[in-house]
């Protein structure tokens, strides 16, 4: 009791001088308006509050120690908000970056408050502005999507399988992958080589801008505008050429600037896409072109303009020789004649009848 014997005292004395007339709260604060920190005033005004004291009481018929238990319980209740702002005010100095694997967050805690006692680690990220999963934690001021943006758009050359890695927790969202996919259709990274991205930013400092790569996809649907299948591959040997062909990149480079310009259908076929100004590719599509303008075609000669002309390298011959993934050929195309006697697929069965006879 003595560690509030200078508040006791004044509020004895204080009720002894009016013990023959009623004393308000509001006297009251009047005389111990000058006790420090006012926490013996702001337990009264508790009490008031409660209930416990009415503005009409008089104060000097309440002991004064019956107030010593409730002003200890305010103590330690102040002393213990200072003791976690001085821990947070801490840790918030050590925290800075947005994102944290939840075992370097945590030794970091350790290492902060010098103490490897982690009962309150979830309370304090909280309270410091983050947000806690199993295995990351990260700014509450900051998505997953908006802060591996900022990460992926910070780099010139991204290599998608080390970023995954660094961020192996977040990258395992659908977040990432619409993320992902929003960047390479507004053309800010662009693929170039297998996992390897280019930021629009260092093809700018090469010379090349948006307009750039918006006017290549326009050249290329000017040159290709018939509907018919291409590939990249084949749009080189049809001798088309322009201004981005310079650079020297890849395939897979001018294939992800056609793919995401609306006016080109495309479709990834073993290693590389095919396009169509005029409806999704496939390799029946590509067979029926093929067969409309030659009529007939070797199952050989077919697997070899597959691979040669358009990168499709998904065998359709068997070892036995005869014509395998026939639905994949033949689709819709139900007019096709495939024989497997001769080895070749017809435009239709009146080109067949019409070979049978010619041969006899």
């Amino acid at each position: 009791m003595s560690r509030y014997k200078k508040e006791i005292d004044i509020l004895t004395k204080a009720l002894d001088l009016n013990r023959n007339n009623p004393m308000s709260y509001e006297d009251l604060r009047k005389v111990l308006f000058h006790v420090k920190d006012n926490v013996f005033l702001n337990i009264l005004s508790d009490m008031f509050a409660e209930g416990l004291l009415t503005a009409t009481d008089n104060l000097y018929q309440l002991p004064p120690v019956l107030y010593a238990e409730k002003i200890e319980k305010a103590n330690k209740k102040r002393q213990s908000i200072i003791n976690t702002n001085n821990r947070l005010s801490k840790i918030r100095t050590a925290f800075i970056d947005t994102y944290y694997k939840i075992e370097d967050a945590q030794t970091l805690y350790i290492h902060t408050l010098e103490n490897k006692n982690l009962e309150n680690f979830e309370t304090d990220m909280k309270n410091i502005g983050y947000n806690i999963s199993n295995n990351y934690l990260i700014s509450k001021f900051s998505s997953i999507s908006e802060y591996l943006s900022k990460e992926l758009l910070k780099l010139d050359i991204i290599e998608i399988n080390q970023f995954t890695n660094k961020y192996e927790e977040l990258c395992n969202s659908l977040e990432f992958n619409y993320l992902l996919d929003k960047l390479k259709q507004q053309y800010k990274i662009i693929e170039f080589e297998k996992g390897a991205y280019i930021n629009i930013r260092k093809l700018n400092q090469m010379g090349i801008y948006l307009v750039d790569i918006k006017t290549y996809c326009s050249e290329v649907y000017k040159f290709r505008n018939d509907g018919k299948c291409f590939s990249v591959k084949t749009l080189n040997d049809d001798g088309f050429f322009q201004k981005l062909n310079d650079l020297g990149m890849e395939n897979i480079f001018y294939e992800n600037l056609l793919k995401y310009d609306n006016r080109f259908f495309s479709h990834k076929m073993s290693n590389a896409y095919v396009f169509s100004t005029s409806k999704k590719p496939s390799v029946a599509t590509i067979v029926f072109e093929i067969l409309k303008d030659a009529k007939i075609i070797s199952i050989y000669d077919l697997q070899d303009i597959l691979k040669r002309k358009y990168g499709i390298t998904t065998p359709i011959i068997s070892d036995s020789g005869s014509l395998i993934n026939q639905t994949l050929i033949f689709e819709n195309n139900t007019n096709l004649f495939y024989s497997k006697e001769f080895e070749k697929i017809y435009f239709n069965k009146e080109d067949f009848y019409e070979e049978v006879e010619y041969d006899e």
